[in-house]
């Protein structure tokens, strides 16, 4: 579910894998869900907030 929201978040922006902000949002994107977003929609949300 996290590869999703962040594969998805990747190509909506257009970033590449190797920025800051890229490292800044998958550990947006895990903290979420270790704070028990769990949900594909959810995940998207916290992904698009960044």
């Amino acid at each position: 579910m996290i590869g999703k929201a962040f594969q998805g978040e990747l190509q909506r922006r257009a970033l590449s894998r190797k920025s800051e902000e890229v490292e800044a949002l998958a550990a947006k994107l895990i903290n979420a869900y270790q704070a028990g977003i769990r949900d594909d929609l959810g995940l998207s949300i916290v992904a698009g907030l960044s």
